[in-house]
């Protein structure tokens, strides 16, 4: 988390620059700049998770690493906000200005992807890329009334006229852009004069009906039996018509389509439970909910991935003779051994157990998922609880000491002396100071704080 946040602070601005005021860097430059990053991160050694899982929200098993292909394209994607801006009223606009307006002006980012791939070429690079970045989100729905009547008639892959795309550029500034244009209110085709008045053009009965002849059968069935669709735009156009800024909004779109979740962990982590388990979002976020100590959020997050150093982890790579448990070195030293099923770890849970029924009338289920993964049905408390005595466990581990209900308590007054002293705002802002107050109030009734 701390090499993350300094590739955030101190590396990423450095190229915000040039990543928004130039073409697209080349993939190879793209690649070598996320290599010296994931090598910074891991310290110049192999990655120990996969790239697209690291990029990931929290929520999906991922860090939030930086990932630089989706950085560059959102930064890319501000300069649509100010070119659709109309108060904004830079001099670069006047070198754009005339060619967009002749190709479409806004309704551009309405195209389906083959349109705007064609007309891209008809920019510069650095509108190009812009172009090209927008239509990797972009997305064309043939199957319902609604997608089809937002399709655009120019350009269009799907309606060709002696095979080839039309692009009518009086049709363009008479407003008549998308399928849905040349349909009246009851969702009927125009007929040839009264889509002549209705956009004031003057075209033969040829060009008129060799474009109604195009349009797939299905379509116009499918079409002509709905109620019209008038507003015509995506989720995308909306943000941004709707929003000073989108870089971040982008950001997470593109990430989408780079990032994966973490299936294989999941799939052996259920596996060694030998449960099913639904709620993994859940699970993943719950240690950032949990703790603000990046040390125990990210212990948490090792234990999910299963790569946490255990004995049967570091044999396997040659770092240690024996596989055995630390502590009862009688069996094999997994996550789940370790932190539940040893008869010495076992104890210390069942000894917590009954301090938490005497303290507070509280009966703690002792099961491994509850203990390895934490618990929707618990609060955010016991959660926090349940992985600092993981923790208190693993360090015993690490110093080969013994385990005893005593360490425990001594070892969560300590990290709760730390957060509290730690937390922004914790005197001066209530709202801060009943959440942290509410986070260790089960805790502190345990170990009498």
């Amino acid at each position: 988390m701390g090499k993350i946040t300094v590739i955030k602070s101190l590396a990423l601005p450095i190229l915000i620059q040039s990543l928004t005021v130039l073409p697209n860097p080349p993939d190879d430059k793209i690649k070598e700049i996320q290599n010296i990053f994931f090598s910074f991160l891991w310290s110049g050694k192999p990655d120990k998770i996969k790239r697209k899982v690291m990029i990931g929200l929290f929520e999906n098993g991922g860090l939030k690493m930086p990932d630089i292909r989706s950085f560059c394209y959102s930064l890319k994607m501000t300069w649509i906000n100010k070119l659709l801006d109309p108060l904004s009223i830079s001099p670069w606009k006047t070198l754009l200005i005339d060619q967009y307006n002749r190709l479409g002006a806004d309704k551009i980012w309405l195209m389906t992807p083959d349109g705007i791939q064609e007309i891209s070429s008809n920019f510069n690079n650095f509108w190009k890329d812009i172009l090209l970045n927008w239509n990797i989100l972009n997305t064309v729905t043939n199957d319902t009334a609604e997608g089809i009547m937002k399709q655009s008639i120019l350009l269009n892959k799907s309606l060709k006229i002696n095979n080839k795309t039309i692009f009518y550029q009086r049709w363009v500034e008479s407003g008549v852009f998308f399928i849905g244009d040349l349909l009246d209110k009851n969702s009927n085709f125009f007929t040839l004069k009264e889509f002549c008045e209705k956009y004031n053009l003057n075209i033969n009965f040829l060009e008129y009906h060799s474009l109604l002849h195009m349009i797939p059968k299905d379509w116009k069935n499918l079409i002509t039996t709905s109620e019209k669709f008038t507003h015509i735009s995506n989720d995308k156009f909306e943000f941004i018509t709707n929003n000073k800024k989108s870089c971040q909004f982008f950001y997470r779109k593109f990430l989408s389509m780079y990032t994966e979740r973490p299936t294989k962990q999941e799939d052996k982590m259920c596996e060694e439970l030998g449960t099913h388990i639904e709620n993994w979002d859940f699970i993943y976020s719950l240690p950032f909910c949990c703790t603000k100590n990046n040390k125990f959020s990210m212990f948490q997050f090792k234990i999910l991935h299963r790569t946490l150093a255990t004995n049967a982890l570091l044999q396997k790579y040659g770092l240690k003779e024996t596989n055995l448990c630390s502590f009862c070195n009688e069996t094999k030293e997994t996550i789940i051994h370790l932190f539940l099923e040893c008869n010495l770890v076992r104890n210390l849970w069942l000894e917590i157990a009954a301090l938490f029924q005497v303290e507070n009338n509280l009966t703690l289920i002792l099961n491994v998922e509850n203990i390895v993964l934490g618990s929707e049905s618990w609060d955010i408390s016991l959660n926090l609880f349940t992985i600092l005595v993981k923790y208190y466990i693993y360090t015993c581990r690490f110093n080969t000491s013994l385990l005893t209900l005593t360490g425990v308590i001594a070892m969560i007054k300590n990290s709760y002396q730390i957060e509290k002293i730690s937390t922004s705002f914790y005197r001066s802002h209530i709202r801060a100071r009943e959440k942290f107050d509410c986070k260790w109030e089960l805790i502190k009734n345990i170990v009498h704080m």
